[in-house]
């Protein structure tokens, strides 16, 4: 895959990290813009304006969906799994769809997506906390297995997996989410992550070591898709 150093400079609002590495022979610099589109950061004008300058000119988008913002999902999971996340969080804001939508809405406004046309930069669908969904997706679900990125990027296992979620999105009666990705963009792709691998204790502790599963698939996805990053083989 090659080497690579990832730099950071706080905004205020949002951060910046600039990735350096050579997949081949020549040093090659992406600034990679991250922001709470659906947070509290978005109620400032300042902050929106920020995000937007950023995200009209993005080679790339990286939406981070949370799965149990859908009732169908969240309804899923053994009940006290659900108490515990409505003591944490006591009411379930807007829907998913409603980040993925406000973006668009941008671009709708400056003209760059037309009525009919799609966006031609590739965008990945990610879905987070998938170590909660250990009782809901199938025991063999390759979601919830460590990724083989060997010597570049595994094209098969990604499309494999992004197939996986559709189908469980669908399953779950999430089709929103998969209807808009298919209007919008010419090229889009599912993952699922798990930051910590297990679910934190009520008092933020970790019992074990840190397990992220399947982080980096995305930003390799599209790292690939604007040619920085080759791929390999794919794995038998």
């Amino acid at each position: 895959m090659g080497t690579g150093n990832i730099f950071r400079s706080g905004t205020g609002t949002g951060h910046i990290l600039t990735a350096v590495f050579k997949p081949f022979s020549d040093l090659r610099a992406v600034d990679l813009a991250i922001f709470d589109a659906a947070g509290e950061d978005m109620e400032d004008l300042t902050a929106r304006e920020q995000f937007w300058r950023y995200a009209l000119r993005a080679s790339g988008i990286v939406f981070l969906i949370d799965p149990f913002g859908y009732e169908s999902i969240r309804g899923r999971l053994p009940k006290e799994l659900q108490e515990r996340l409505l003591r944490e969080q006591q009411q379930f804001g807007a829907k998913p769809i409603h980040a993925v939508s406000s973006v668009l809405d941008s671009f709708n406004t400056s003209g760059l997506l037309k009525p009919g046309k799609k966006l031609p930069i590739p965008a990945a669908f990610v879905l987070t906390k998938t170590d909660m969904l250990r009782s809901v997706l199938p025991a063999d679900s390759l979601v919830l297995k460590d990724p083989k990125h060997d010597q570049g990027v595994n094209l098969s296992e990604c499309r494999q997996v992004s197939e996986e979620l559709l189908a469980f999105l669908r399953t779950h009666h999430c089709t929103d989410l998969i209807a808009k990705a298919e209007k919008a963009f010419k090229n889009y792709c599912f993952f699922g992550i798990s930051a910590l691998g297990e679910l934190p204790g009520e008092d933020l502790s970790i019992r074990g070591e840190l397990q992220p599963t399947r982080v980096a698939d995305p930003l390799f996805w599209i790292l690939h898709q604007l040619g920085h990053v080759h791929t390999m083989r794919d794995v038998v």
